[in-house]
């Protein structure tokens, strides 16, 4: 749900994100998520540390 959220918060309609197949709203949350300067290990499933 927590990728339902990230969504809408970036503008996505409730109903289109809750009517998206789950890895296609995983993909825009990683997606919103590298653009706001995130970095997700696709291998490791999880979002890496930032550099400190």
């Amino acid at each position: 749900m927590i990728e339902v959220a990230a969504l809408v918060r970036n503008g996505v309609p409730w109903s289109v994100a809750m009517d998206m197949p789950r890895m296609r709203r995983m993909a825009f949350f990683v997606a919103f998520g590298e653009l706001a300067g995130g970095r997700y290990d696709w291998n490791a499933q999880r979002w890496e540390e930032p550099d400190s």
